[in-house]
C-alpha cells in the first residue's frame, strides 16, 4: 500500500469517527454513516508533499532574499567572514557611537532599526555617514 492510500484510509476512518461522535450518533441527519469526503475533505485533490510546498503558490519560486543574495554574488560581493554565520551581527564586531543628533532609536520601525544597526557596526566612515544620512532622511519622513 502506498503512502497516499494509507493516508486516504486513515482520513476515511477519522471522518467516520467524527461522524459517530456528532450529535445523533453514527447516523447522520440523512440516516446513514458519513461517507469519506463528506466533511469537505477531498483526499484525491490534496497534493502529496513532494508535489508542492505548503503555503507556496509557486513551488519553483525563489524567495526574494535568496534572489537578492544571488544577484549580489554575481556582482562580486562576498560577505565578511563574521557574517557567514547567518545574518546577525557578530558579537565581536566593533560598534561606533551614533551621532548626537539621531537620538536613542526609541520608536524606530524595523527598517530604521536595521539601518541604525548597520551604521553602528560599519567600519568605513564614509559608508557609515551615508547610512546615518539615510536614517535621518527616513526618520524625518515618518
Amino acid at each position: 500500500m502506498s503512502a497516499d492510500e494509507a493516508l486516504a484510509r486513515s482520513l476515511e476512518a477519522f471522518e467516520r469517527e467524527l461522524a459517530a461522535a456528532a450529535p445523533g450518533g453514527a447516523e447522520g441527519a440523512q440516516g446513514r454513516v458519513a461517507e469519506p469526503g463528506a466533511l469537505g475533505v477531498d483526499v484525491s485533490a490534496v497534493p502529496v508533499f513532494e508535489e508542492g510546498e505548503v503555503g507556496s503558490g509557486d513551488a519553483g519560486a525563489v524567495p526574494r532574499e535568496d534572489a537578492e543574495i544571488a544577484a549580489r554574488a554575481e556582482e562580486g560581493y562576498e560577505p565578511p567572514p563574521e557574517a557567514a554565520g547567518g545574518g546577525a551581527v557578530a558579537a565581536a564586531a566593533p560598534t561606533y557611537p551614533p551621532p548626537p543628533d539621531v537620538g536613542d532609536g526609541r520608536g524606530d520601525d524595523l527598517v530604521l532599526r536595521q539601518i541604525r544597526e548597520a551604521a553602528l557596526h560599519e567600519p568605513d566612515p564614509e559608508l557609515r555617514e551615508r547610512l546615518w544620512e539615510e536614517y535621518r532622511r527616513l526618520k524625518g519622513s515618518r
